[in-house]
């Protein structure tokens, strides 16, 4: 829906979308016919459809495994390469601060710049 209201192309970027996360194979299936993990990724590629400037992320690998976890920092690092995008994720994955720009650390109240 939120792409048709944009008026923008839909097939090509959803079909790249649903290749980067491997999930070709659920796209005609509904939601309470596929696992946690893979709703998590629908979603993320859901948001990344629209071709976002800011995105904001809670947890987004928190229910995945290591690679659908790798699938989902590497489409955030393309959005910030593609769409110039601001992506903004809160994660205690020790994995994720690997991938950002700039990372933060928030311990016992106290917000410090991480590296």
């Amino acid at each position: 829906l939120p792409l048709r209201l944009a008026r923008k192309p839909a097939d090509p970027r959803v079909r790249d979308l649903l290749e980067t996360f491997d999930l070709v194979r659920l796209a005609t299936r509904r939601p309470n016919e596929i696992s946690v993990g893979d709703a998590q990724r629908v979603a993320v590629a859901r948001a990344l459809a629209n071709g976002p400037k800011v995105i904001l992320a809670d947890e987004p690998t928190a229910a995945l495994d290591a690679k659908g976890s790798a699938a989902v920092l590497a489409a955030f690092e393309l959005a910030r390469e593609d769409f110039h995008a601001a992506v903004i994720v809160a994660s205690h994955e020790p994995t994720v601060p690997g991938f950002a720009g700039t990372s933060y650390h928030l311990e016992d109240g106290t917000l410090g710049r991480r590296g």
